[in-house]
């Protein structure tokens, strides 16, 4: 086995690593990629380009004279008072029937409420198109309908990442669903870096034959590149080149188990055989004194 270790600190999260040398793999050899360490700094968004985006139209209570809006909310870290603050003031900003949007939250269910008071007026607001903010508010990826008001499902989740994903094209991870995945980060709350310290990491394949360099990409579950906000992560790594029996090695190896399972069973044989031939050896020896 030949181990390289590499490392790599960039603020780029969508990166490329170019060997200085190329790694080549023999056609009896597998080639492996093995995290070792990673540092990843909490200075991505809860609100960021993958889910800034209201989508809602108003119109009259039949359905009427409708007006298609799209609400741009700024990208940052947002508490639950700030985001409610800063989705209704979006809102009130961007009406056309002037309705007087009121947002507030259930401080024993965190579930948040949407209001307005105008008669004969209806608000549709729909969470299936790209980029919507539905999972921080609490809604599920569907349609819903504000005529006086419209409370979500689910609770405000203000951390709808639960890890950080490191992807590459290169890798073929068959502990994971999804192929392309090198490590899973678990997040907790609270940390400015997210750190993970391991040596005992899976060994993923690599399926090139050939390696002048490795993609790497930090994303959600989503599969969209985190904005780390120009902070730099970094991650060491190894590339392993493991070399595989060939044929006459397997069929010897076979051979010499298929020995050593029968030398194993003939033992165990003569042993059955000496508990049984005992008995009747001393019971004839006890005879034979007897005549004598």
């Amino acid at each position: 086995m030949i181990k390289h270790i590499f490392n790599i600190s960039t603020n780029e999260t969508d990166y490329i690593y170019n060997f200085v040398q190329a790694i080549k793999k023999n056609q009896n050899e597998k080639l492996y990629i093995q995290l070792l360490d990673c540092n990843i700094p909490n200075s991505f968004y809860n609100i960021n380009d993958s889910n800034n985006k209201i989508y809602i139209t108003e119109s009259h209570f039949d359905g009427s004279n409708d007006f298609d809006i799209t609400i741009n909310l700024t990208n940052g870290n947002y508490n639950i008072d700030d985001l409610i603050l800063e989705i209704q003031t979006k809102l009130l900003s961007s009406t056309l029937y002037n309705l007087d949007y009121i947002l507030s939250y259930d401080i024993n269910t965190f579930k948040i409420n949407i209001s307005q008071n105008i008669p004969d007026r209806k608000v549709k607001f729909d969470f299936t198109q790209d980029n919507a903010d539905y999972e921080i508010l609490g809604f599920n990826e569907e349609i819903y309908y504000l005529v006086n008001s419209l409370t979500a499902p689910n609770c405000l989740n203000l951390q709808p990442q639960r890890s950080i994903f490191i992807r590459s094209s290169m890798v073929h991870n068959s502990y994971s669903k999804e192929e392309n995945i090198f490590f899973n980060l678990p997040l907790s709350i609270g940390k400015f870096y997210y750190q993970m310290n391991t040596y005992r990491g899976e060994m993923i394949e690599i399926k090139q034959d050939l390696l002048t360099y490795i993609d790497f990409q930090l994303t959600d579950k989503d599969k969209n590149i985190l904005d780390l906000n120009n902070l730099n992560w970094s991650m060491n790594f190894s590339i392993i080149i493991e070399k595989q029996p060939d044929k006459n090695e397997k069929l010897l190896n076979k051979g010499m188990e298929i020995e050593a399972l029968s030398d194993n069973i003939g033992v165990k044989i003569g042993q059955e055989l000496s508990k049984n031939i005992k008995p009747l050896y001393d019971i004839l020896i006890k005879n034979f004194n007897k005549k004598i």
